[in-house]
């Protein structure tokens, strides 16, 4: 696991040199953190209304990245939340899955 200062570093290029460091052909690369805006809840307490409300605002929240080398797509990478609501992306390389189907066909004939 390893925090990232600045979100200017790119998530795939570290996970990539990772991959080409210590070999890795299937199975979890590294896992990556790092400070992020993104849209979450606060509750507000409204004075006017003299109630409390749900309020969606942009606020700093932890985001953790996971890179992964699987057998058949290649590299995957997937980006959470860690904070309400709990977002995923996950995210796959079309143009290396495909050039991994073509080497198959090719080895395979």
């Amino acid at each position: 696991m390893k925090y990232l200062v600045s979100g200017a570093e790119s998530e795939e290029e570290l996970a990539r040199a990772v991959v080409q460091r210590d070999k890795i052909e299937e199975g979890l690369v590294c896992v990556l953190s790092c400070i992020e805006s993104c849209r979450t809840f606060d509750v507000y307490h409204n004075r006017e209304k003299r109630k409390q409300e749900l309020v969606s605002r942009i606020r700093q929240r932890l985001f953790l990245y996971q890179g992964w080398m699987h057998r058949e797509f290649g590299f995957l990478s997937a980006r959470m939340q860690t904070w309400f609501p709990f977002s995923v992306q996950v995210r796959r390389n079309g143009r290396e899955w495909l050039a991994r189907q073509m080497d198959r066909e090719i080895l395979w004939k």
